[in-house]
């Protein structure tokens, strides 16, 4: 009797490794909530979504046992990493990183670089859209990349916005938002 080898199709491995990285970023997000600051449902949905993209990335790394020890790590990188960039930032911060936005994605050029500033914080940012191009249903899409100084770090982030007409913009994603 031969034994029968298994071949995994790549999009099974993409979804093992998807499963895995759901598991552990779960995991990895209720050590949040041993912290003595008292977190809010939002706090725990950004780290917990942090922690998914951290394990996920690792999750690309080695194999057996240092693959898991890998997305472990990521998970806990990315969950604590978004959950203090969601506490450093205020909400007069977000606000002007919204508007440098706007102006950004209105703006009708790419690659033009739009900055913001929040005097009450001292943090600042930019804003710069990279890519154009019209959506099957005629709406005009921006990708844009964007970056924030936050205390001692620079954090950076990608984001997604459509067109909707009379200057108004629909964000789809936006990682520092």
């Amino acid at each position: 009797m031969t034994p029968h080898r298994i071949e995994y199709s790549r999009t099974s491995r993409l979804k093992r490794r998807f499963r895995a990285a759901t598991a552990v970023a779960a995991v990895a997000s209720l050590g949040g909530c041993a912290t003595m600051e008292p977190m809010t449902p939002f706090d725990m949905a950004m780290a917990a979504g942090g922690a998914a993209l951290g394990a996920y990335t690792g999750s690309f790394f080695a194999g057996g046992i240092t693959n898991t020890m890998m997305m472990a790590s990521g998970a806990i990188v990315g969950g604590y990493g978004v959950y203090k960039l969601g506490r450093l930032i205020s909400q007069g911060d977000k606000m002007a990183h919204a508007d440098a936005t706007k102006r950004a994605l209105t703006a009708g050029r790419d690659g033009e670089l739009h900055e913001w500033r929040n005097a009450e914080t001292g943090y600042g940012g930019f804003v710069r859209t990279v890519g154009s191009y019209r959506a099957p249903s005629g709406e005009l899409c921006r990708r844009f990349r964007a970056g924030a100084a936050v205390e001692k770090d620079v954090i950076t982030g990608e984001g997604l916005a459509c067109e909707i007409g009379q200057g108004q913009w629909r964000v789809l994603h936006d990682d520092l938002g």
